[in-house]
């Protein structure tokens, strides 16, 4: 996944954000005949959730 920033004000609006570029995510790939399958990372430094 590439990074991905917005200015989302809450954490509850961050949250939702995350949800649809997954969801972005996986519908492309589903396209593509690829199965995706998201792993939970560890947040960096300079991730802010």
């Amino acid at each position: 996944m590439k990074d991905g920033y917005s200015f989302d004000l809450s954490k509850e609006s961050t949250r939702e954000t995350y949800k649809n570029i997954l969801k972005s995510y996986l519908k492309t790939f589903k396209r593509l005949g690829l199965v995706a399958i998201p792993v939970k990372g560890i947040l960096d430094q300079l991730a802010v959730i």
